[in-house]
This record gives C-alpha cells, structure tokens and sequence, in this order.
C-alpha cells in the first residue's frame, strides 16, 4: 500500500488572542501545480516523477533557451510591421520628388481630347463640304404636294350618286360607264348624279363641261365654251318612260350664253344623238319650240309622239345656272328643285 507524503504541521504564531494564525509551510514543501494542458511551453516540459515511498517533490526540468532572434518582442513587431505596410498617402506626398499620376493621366487625357475634337470637326467639315459640291451637280427632285381635287358642289338635291374613275384618255371606258349608268335601276322620279374622276391625273380631279363635250365628240360654238364654268353637274332622272340624261353647268354671262345657244339649235340634234343611248327617234318638228315652267323660259325639241324624249335647255338667272335635258319632265323637275334650292 503506497504511503502518502507528509508534510510539516503548519507553525502557530501565538498571538496572545484566542486564536493562533497558521503559517503555511515553505514553498519548497509544496506539491507544484500540473500546468494547464493548453499552453504548449509547458506541456513539452518534463516532469520526473517521485520514487514510490519518497516524500521528496518532484523536480521540474527547464528546457534549454531558445534562440533570441526567435524571440517576439514589439521592436522586432513594429520592424515588420513598417516593412510590410505600404506607406500612406500622407507619407507619399510629404515625400520629396513626388509626382501625383493623376496628374499625368488627366494632362494625358486632355491631349486626347484634344486630337479627337480636332478629328471631328475635320471629318464634319470634309463631310459639309461634299454635300454642298453633291447637291451642287445632283440637286434632289423637287417634290410637289399634291392636294387631291374635292368633288364639286351639287346644284340642287338628288336621290342617289356614284363615282367613276377613269382615265383620262379612255374615252371608249367613258362611254360604257356611262351607259351602264343610264340602265341601273332606279324608283321613278329619282335623281342621280354621276361623278367622273380622272385617276391618273395628279389632283385626281373630276370631268368639266370640255371633257364631256370631247368624249362624245359635240362641237358647240366656240364662244360657249368660253363663257361656261368647269364644275360640271352630270346626272341620271328616272321616267315611267325610261331614264334620261341632263347637264348643269354655270355660266359667266348668261344673257350671252342663251344667244349662243340658240346659234347652237340647227345642229342640236345632230350632236346630241350619242346622249340617247340608242333609243330610236321621230322626229315631230324641225324648230325647237318656247316653254315656261315657274315662270323660267326654256326651248325644246320633241323628238318623239309615243314617248317624253328630246332636247331641252334654259337658263336659271338666279344661279347664272345652264340645264341641259333629254325630255319635258326632266327639265320641268329640275327648274322645280332650283327653286326649292334658293
């Protein structure tokens, strides 16, 4: 069985009290502490330990000293630290000779700047001027707006309307059109008007009173085309007898135009033939005869004894207005509906 050290009772110090203070004993006496597990100076650090039945402490032995430039002091940490650690911007510019470069890079910068502006106002003025010389031996074509031509003004109130396009040229087209007009069924008493517009005309405008006379080939006096307007009335009234065909068109002298237009009368009839669209005629007189209809003059020639078909044309004063029509009703509802118009 081991036996356990023993160690000197500790030595009272009499005090003259009641209770004696104990005096530890010497520090040599003492067990020495294990060191700590953690700290590695000491853990490498052999211990003998006491022979079995000894009272003697264990002796700790001391390693040799380690090498001094080993050894970490804040001289040798403060050397370091100043040799690693790049100085700071305080110390660079305190610093003598030094030369910012940012400096050098903005004078670099601006000289480029430079150079480039110098480029473009070069390649900008080369540019201008081959533009001007371009221009100057290939001018652009002008171009020219085209305003679009509006259908003229109707004279009096109609039932119905239709639009043809044409070209100008196409005379043999016009007269189909117009024919497949005249057969298009309609209510009686019905109104019509017909509108002809040239598509290959840049204004695209609509025919005139000279356009309708060329395409059937009427030659009227001279001085009544001069003295009649361009916005021409075309339209279509429907009879229990069958459709007729009748012309409004204005007038710059109106007392003149119906001397012309009696002038016209020998070869009225001849001329007209195309505007009856193949309807045979009968001739009942040779001289064309004064009407009145709402106290407006006008002339007719009958043309037929079985059916309401001829020539008629007056002039409505109040309008300076020219009508032209192919039976009696025609141009007795027309003169009513330019009253009704006023």
């Amino acid at each position: 069985m081991d036996q356990k050290p023993s160690f000197p009772k500790p030595i009272s110090l009499h005090t003259g009290l009641n209770n004696d203070i104990p005096i530890p004993p010497p520090i040599n006496n003492r067990m020495p502490l294990d060191p700590m597990p953690s700290d590695p100076k000491l853990s490498d650090s052999p211990v003998k330990t006491p022979a079995p039945g000894t009272s003697k402490p264990p002796e700790q032995v001391v390693p040799p000293p380690k090498n001094s430039s080993s050894i970490r002091t804040m001289k040798s940490d403060l050397e370091r630290l100043f040799k690693t650690t790049p100085p700071s911007v305080a110390q660079m510019i305190t610093k003598p000779g030094y030369v910012n470069p940012a400096s050098k890079k903005t004078n670099f910068h601006a000289g480029a700047y430079v150079i480039l502006g110098i480029a473009v106002v070069l390649i900008i003025s080369t540019g201008g001027i081959a533009y001007y010389f371009w221009e100057s031996i290939f001018p652009p074509p002008i171009e020219i707006e085209i305003i679009k031509a509006l259908p003229p003004t109707p004279f009096f109130a109609t039932e119905a309307s239709r639009t043809i396009d044409i070209p100008r040229t196409d005379r043999q087209q016009f007269i189909k059109l117009i024919a497949d007009s005249m057969k298009e069924f309609e209510r009686d008493g019905t109104i019509k008007r017909i509108l002809v517009r040239f598509s290959d005309t840049p204004d695209q405008r609509f025919i005139s009173i000279t356009d309708f006379l060329d395409f059937y080939h009427i030659v009227p006096p001279e001085s009544l085309t001069k003295r009649l307007g361009n916005d021409l009335m075309m339209f279509v009234y429907t009879t229990s007898a069958g459709t007729r065909l009748g012309l409004a068109v204005k007038t710059n002298d109106a007392n003149r135009t119906l001397r012309d237009m009696l002038d016209w009368e020998p070869s009225m009839r001849v001329d007209f033939t195309s505007l009856f669209f193949g309807t045979q005629l009968a001739p009942v007189s040779l001289t064309f005869e004064d009407r009145s209809y709402h106290n407006i003059d006008w002339r007719y020639l009958k043309l037929s004894s079985n059916t309401d078909i001829g020539i008629g044309y007056g002039i409505f004063p109040a309008k300076n207005l020219v009508i032209i029509g192919t039976s009696k009703e025609l141009m007795e509802t027309i003169i009513s509906r330019l009253f009704d118009s006023k």
